[in-house]
């Protein structure tokens, strides 16, 4: 709730990334993802390709959809890696197979080797 200012709690990006840390030190796929967002998009913490791939890293090996579409959107921008289509591919599609009803892309995607974004904004961040 932190990351987004919600239900009567104030944005508060260091508490956000406190907790997201603690839940990854933890094990929690979410909380890895989630802070590896905000290393992506450098929110309220210094923009950090590479930190925030690995933590969507370890997210998505915990099957955190979120951060196998971090990943692949890393991979298909060249986002602190080199552009590589077939590896955004490989994520685009983890995170439909782990959740395809949240994700309406995938509905199109299904066996034609392209994976077409709306728009990234980390997702809808577990709260």
């Amino acid at each position: 709730m932190y990351d987004v200012g919600n239900k009567g709690v104030p944005q508060d990006y260091d508490e956000a990334a406190k907790l997201y840390q603690k839940g990854c030190d933890l094990g929690s796929p979410v909380g890895c993802g989630n802070l590896g967002d905000m290393y992506v998009k450098g929110d309220g913490i210094a923009q950090d390709y590479a930190k925030g791939l690995a933590l969507n890293k370890k997210g998505c090996e915990g099957s955190a959809t979120e951060a196998c579409i971090g990943i692949g959107y890393q991979y298909e921008k060249g986002l602190g890696v080199a552009v590589n289509n077939n590896s955004a591919f490989t994520f685009y599609k983890k995170a439909c197979d782990l959740n395809t009803p949240r994700l309406p892309q995938c509905g199109s995607f299904a066996g034609k080797g392209t994976f077409r974004r709306r728009q990234y904004a980390g997702g809808q961040r577990a709260v």
